[in-house]
């Protein structure tokens, strides 16, 4: 029966359902424009010319999906915006969640001032859901005011890291809590003998 005892602690824990990152299939999301995409990855480029003024641009590239989301879990990505276009010429790329729309990266943000290509080089990218519910994501490539240059949005590794429920932090503390109990009986019958 003390047997039973100390391993029903250590079981808990090990029973305790932990946050992780599920990477999203990209190739399974909605593109619209000059998209490839992988498992892991996507590339959107601004060259074709599909409509993106809903987005503020001109034309360019979406990738989009509904998820299914929880309050407190977490979005990531690595990307990486490189555009030949120059100012005013302001080409950007976006992540869109519900209605908030982010920007990543802009045209201006590289201070481009003539026609060299520039890149931001690879940066990570996370947001903190605020609601629970279905949820539709996209990210954006569009060109500004003109269809002269390109820009691309390269994103990889885009991944929802679930948020445990609070009873899994109550299984988790009842767990600890046992391990150092019985730690501690074992202690103190090492010291009687």
């Amino acid at each position: 029966m003390k047997k039973l005892f100390y391993a029903l602690p250590l079981l808990l824990v090990m029973l305790t359902p932990r946050a992780f990152a599920e990477v999203l299939d990209l190739s399974t999301w909605t593109s619209s424009g000059n998209v490839t995409t992988s498992s892991t990855g996507a590339v959107l480029t601004s060259t074709d010319y599909y409509s993106t003024t809903s987005y503020g641009g001109t034309t360019g590239s979406t990738l989009s999906t509904v998820l299914d989301l929880v309050a407190g879990s977490v979005i990531s990505f690595d990307w990486n915006f490189t555009s030949g276009d120059y100012s005013p010429y302001n080409d950007f790329a976006l992540f869109v969640i519900g209605d908030e729309v982010i920007t990543l990266a802009d045209v201006l943000g590289l201070g481009n001032t003539t026609n060299v290509t520039t890149s931001t080089g690879w940066q990570s990218f996370s947001y903190t859901v605020t609601s629970t519910g279905s949820t539709a994501v996209s990210l954006v490539v569009s060109n500004a005011l003109d269809n002269n240059f390109q820009s691309t949005l390269q994103v990889s590794n885009l991944a929802v890291a679930a948020v445990p429920e609070p009873q899994a932090y109550a299984l988790l503390g009842i767990g600890v809590i046992g391990l150092l109990l019985s730690r501690r009986t074992r202690q103190q019958g090492a010291r009687q003998i």
